[in-house]
Formats: C-alpha cells, structure tokens, sequence
C-alpha cells in the first residue's frame, strides 16, 4: 500500500510540474519569437496586381482614317476591299473606267496610323505619312464608296404641249460600297456616304436623288440607309443578283438641309457621329468646308450598323 501511494504522490508532482511549466510559458511569452504583423497592403497586393492594369501599359489607340478622292494607283486597294466584302465582284477595268467619267465620285477611306486618346485629332493628316512610323506601315485602304450620275430625257410635257425640259433632273447612283471587316462600326460606311453625298448634290452633278440597290438580306445595310442616311424602299426587284436573291432599289431624296451642308458643313456634323457616338469629322483642307477632302475620320468605338 505505501508503495501504490508513493506511486501516486509522484505522478502528482509530475502533474503539478508540467502544469506550472506551461503557466510560466503563458506568461513569459516573450521569451518565444514571434513573427511581426504582416501588413494588410502586402496581403492584397497579388490581388492588386490582378486587378489593376500596369501603369506601364500603353493608353488604348484609335486607328486615324483619312478620307480622300480615289485616284488609279488605289485600284488594287479598292479591289480587295471588294473581294474581301461583296460577292459583287469586278475587273481591274471597271474600276479605271469609273475613276475616268466619274473621279469626284471615287472615294476611299485609308488607315495611316493610330492615336493614343487624348491626341489632338487636328494634328494628323495624310502628310504623316513622311513620319518614320507611317514609313514602317503605309496608309492601308480600308473602305470605298463609288457613285455615278445618270441623266434621262424627259417625257413630260407642259399644258401647250411641249417638253417642260429636255431632260430629268439628275439622279446619283452608288454603285458599290465597302468596308474591310476589321473596320467596321467606326462609322466609315457612313462617312464615306455622306461625303458621296455633298459630291452629288455640288457642281457639276447638282443631283437632286440618290439611288441604291441593297441585298434583301443586309439588314446592316438597310438599316443604315433608312435610319441613318433617309433612303427609303422603292421597290424590290426579284433576282436582282447572280445568285438569285431579290434586292430594295431604296432612294435618298435630297433636302434643303443637305444643300445646306453643301455651303457649312455644320447641319450634317452629326451625319458622322459626332451626335451619335460614331466618330467626329474635322476638316484638314477646304476651308470651312468640313466635307473638303482630303480629311479626318476620328472615329470613336460604338456599336453602330454597318454596311456590309
């Protein structure tokens, strides 16, 4: 029995020994190292470096389109544009035949550059081009719109029975119009129809409609003439195209305030999105004619139709 309770007394002083060894530890917490506190700005800075863009990263760039009067040594750029858009397709011959009985009616939309935002849209122009940049990637066509003029004798005749005029008034026609893929919603198809437009409507044309044919299918393109140019439908003509679909003949009938643009040039701003978020046109020659070419398309990023 004394040795079971000398057994017992042991483990007890054991018990107690270990007990006040981990009390002393409590309290003489600094005799252990302890790590300092981690800042909280060092523990979100892997999300940080996430989620904020590098301030070495460059502002997002806009590509700079000029505007200007197609000439013959733009053939090839026209022609692939139109290859690589419409299934309309034409010889190399078209094209020169066009530029030569109509050349105020060949228009073309180039890229020569970009520009980071907040750049003055005013100091580019297409005389960039002598620049070591412009050098390294030359003014690359990325749209084109050609029109043509037709004139029409007249049937009509007065109350005493002789023509009231020998001939209609002239009628424009857009004969093709196309924008590059990679350049669309930029409002190019639509600056580049209403410049065709102010080329209609000036001497010598003096058009006082313009008239187009639209695949039935293009809703882009519809969508563009009616809401944002005012063509309408006139008919549609079945099986207009090769392959069989039926095409809207759709006629603009110019208005006052279009010959009005004419002169200023301010009535029409918005016709390049500079009311609707499509871009701003600013005139680099002409005057104050901001429809003298050639000029600046700075177009802004925006969802709008395009045509195809």
């Amino acid at each position: 029995m004394r040795t079971v309770s000398r057994a017992k007394d042991q483990i007890k002083l054991l018990f107690l020994t270990l007990l006040r060894g981990s009390a002393l530890a409590i309290e003489g917490g600094s005799k252990f190292p302890s790590l300092p506190p981690r800042p909280f700005s060092s523990l979100a800075s892997p999300l940080s470096s996430l989620a904020a863009p590098s301030a070495a990263m460059e502002a997002p760039q806009a590509p700079v389109i000029n505007l200007r009067r197609a000439t013959e040594t733009d053939v090839s750029g026209i022609q692939r544009c139109n290859l690589a858009t419409l299934p309309e397709n034409y010889l190399p011959a078209f094209y020169f035949n066009h530029l030569k009985m109509w050349p105020e009616l060949a228009i073309v939309a180039e890229q020569v550059g970009e520009e980071r935002e907040g750049d003055d849209p005013s100091a580019a122009s297409s005389s960039s081009a002598g620049s070591p940049e412009a050098a390294a990637t030359p003014p690359t066509i990325v749209g084109y719109v050609l029109g043509k003029v037709s004139v029409e004798k007249s049937t009509s005749r007065s109350p005493l029975g002789l023509l009231s005029s020998p001939h209609t008034p002239p009628a424009g026609h857009v004969t093709s119009l196309a924008v590059l893929p990679e350049a669309r919603r930029l409002g190019i198809a639509n600056a580049l129809m209403g410049q065709l437009h102010q080329h209609l409507i000036a001497r010598p044309y003096q058009a006082t409609t313009c008239g187009l044919h639209v695949r039935v299918s293009n809703k882009a393109a519809c969508l563009l003439y009616e809401s944002a140019m005012g063509y309408t439908v006139k008919e549609t003509i079945k099986k207009y195209y090769q392959d069989g679909e039926d095409a809207y003949y759709m006629v603009k009938v110019f208005t006052h305030a279009d010959k009005a643009a004419q002169e200023g040039g301010k009535s029409r701003l918005s016709l390049f999105g500079a009311g609707g978020g499509k871009g701003q046109v600013r005139a680099l020659h002409g005057g104050n004619n901001v429809f003298g070419l050639p000029r600046r398309l700075a177009p802004r990023p925006g969802k709008s139709p395009e045509a195809q």
